[in-house]
């Protein structure tokens, strides 16, 4: 699969339903991803088709990932680079998935307003049902908790 450079594949996590997360693929597959890299400033567009694969043989390289997005370049090209800030990266964030782990659910899935609409299997709403192994009812349910919280 690796050996058409033409192809680029990516992990996505899946929350929702496919059709929930993922439709605007099935309805129009044309994509623009930019690259970037803050340590050696530089920046690449490739411009292609995007198709989802929920049992492609890359799959199993991606903890956590319930889907591959596979992307046909149609162009690609550099992209001017004199705005970037130069940073490095100190540590991975505790949300990228990792095998054996399950990364912590974000603060902004616990807002009282996105209680009902996060979809069954996500691990906010199994907090919400009162499914946490932390043993509380919810989160919205401790006096201490307040109702707006940053991201």
């Amino acid at each position: 699969m690796r050996s058409d450079p033409s192809v680029a594949a990516a992990q996505a996590q899946r929350r929702a339903a496919p059709e929930e997360t993922n439709g605007n693929v099935t309805v129009n597959a044309a994509v623009a991803l930019l690259f970037i890299d803050f340590e050696h400033p530089n920046r690449l567009r490739v411009n292609g088709r995007a198709s989802l694969h929920f049992d492609d043989p890359l799959l199993c390289e991606f903890a956590g990932a319930q889907l591959l997005v596979r992307v046909r370049a149609r162009r690609i090209f550099p992209n001017c680079p004199r705005y970037i800030h130069r940073l490095q990266s100190v540590e991975p964030s505790p949300y990228v998935p990792r095998a054996g782990q399950s990364p912590p659910v974000p603060k902004r899935k616990r807002f009282d307003a996105f209680r009902d609409v996060l979809p069954a299997g996500d691990p906010a709403r199994e907090e919400w049902q009162g499914l946490s192994p932390s043993g509380r009812s919810g989160p919205g349910s401790s006096p201490s908790s307040t109702r707006r919280r940053s991201p």
